[in-house]
Formats: structure tokens, sequence, C-alpha cells
């Protein structure tokens, strides 16, 4: 449980610099005054906010593989303990009708 907290707050920090530096950057974009300098700060900064989006479509993307990969391995399980109780289930009405 500490580490989930630990780990939680170290995204949140890592969440917080993150937006730090993007505003610096938009500051930095804001206060140019050469207009191709500022077109490239500007390109940047569009750049790095796709960049972000799709990682959290990827950390999205995993997570869903994530939980489909487990549901699938609990239903397998399910599934062997369930032949396993209609083989036992079978062997003791055999046994009873002898």
């Amino acid at each position: 449980m500490k580490t989930a907290v630990k780990e939680k707050k170290s995204e949140e920090q890592l969440e917080e610099e993150t937006q730090r530096e993007r505003a610096a950057e938009r500051k930095a974009m804001e206060d140019e005054e050469d207009p191709a300098v500022k077109a490239a700060r500007e390109r940047t900064i569009d750049a790095r906010q796709e960049a972000d989006a799709a990682d959290e479509r990827l950390k999205e993307a995993e997570q869903e593989l994530e939980d489909v990969e487990q549901e699938k391995r609990e239903k397998e399980n399910l599934d062997a303990a369930d032949q396993g109780a209609i083989q036992g289930a079978t062997q003791q009405g055999i046994g009873s009708g002898r």
C-alpha cells in the first residue's frame, strides 16, 4: 500500500513539474519578439501537447490490455476449477450409483 502511495505521489510530482515546464515554455513563447522563433516555439509546444495526449492514450490502452488479460486468466482459472468440480461430481455420481 505504501508503495502505491509513493508511486502516486511521484506521478503527481512529475505531473506538477511537467506543468511548470509547459507554463515556462508558453511564457517564453509569449515574450518572444522574433516571429520566426515565436512560431517555432509554438510548434514545439503543440507537438509536446500532442505527445502528452498520445502518451496518455498509450497508458490507457496498456491498462485496458492488462485488465482484459487479467480477466481472461481469471476466466480460464474458473473454467479449470469448474471442470475439476464437474469431474469430481461425475465420479461421485458414478460411485453412488454402484
